[in-house]
């Protein structure tokens, strides 16, 4: 059961004129051979534009769109596959995770605690507030402790809190100016 594989290029056949070849293609069907094709370009070119006209779907045959509907429609995702996800990922993140991260991290995505930490991102914890907040107690701060010391006012410690509160309100009113002011983007 040996097989002889031709090993040097000189086993095999070149044809040396090329109107041998030419001639032996068929473009119509490719299977039949040694039927001749007329050696004018042009004509050649035509046959082949014919058999390609012939050949091609129209747009009103094939819709890209109707074939794409049909794809998103038979996918399916529902809560339950959702979260069999979201636990599948968080619990891969937690294998790489120390003993004591991964107790932390088991404890803080429990789902009450996860809602109860979303609700307060939402609303109370917003970033532009704290930054406002924090930046108003400081400088606040800051310049009370020099009148203070300036002018002999004894420093109260409640009015960091209450900079900070007005801080927060202000924060909080840029951002409502800004989101209200601000042209909207789409998003494609």
């Amino acid at each position: 059961m040996t097989e002889d594989a031709p090993k040097s290029p000189e086993h095999f056949s070149i044809p040396t004129n090329h109107s041998e070849t030419e001639n032996s293609i068929n473009f119509e069907n490719p299977n039949k051979k040694n039927e001749t094709i007329e050696h004018n370009p042009k004509k050649q070119i035509e046959q082949i534009r014919s058999n390609a006209s012939r050949e091609a779907l129209s747009g009103k045959e094939y819709s890209r769109s109707e074939h794409h509907k049909k794809d998103i429609k038979s996918i399916k995702i529902n809560k339950q596959t959702k979260r069999a996800a979201y636990m599948r990922s968080l619990h891969r993140a937690q294998t790489h995770l120390s003993q004591k991260e991964r107790t932390f991290s088991r404890i803080v995505h429990r789902p009450t605690i996860e809602k109860i930490s979303n609700i307060a991102s939402q609303t109370i914890a917003r970033s532009s507030g704290l930054l406002f907040g924090s930046i108003f107690a400081f400088a606040g701060t800051i310049l009370f402790v020099w009148f203070s010391r300036r002018f002999g006012i004894q420093y109260n410690y409640f009015i960091m809190i209450l900079l900070f509160c007005g801080g927060y309100l202000v924060g909080v009113l840029v951002e409502f100016a800004w989101r209200l002011f601000k042209p909207w983007k789409t998003k494609y």
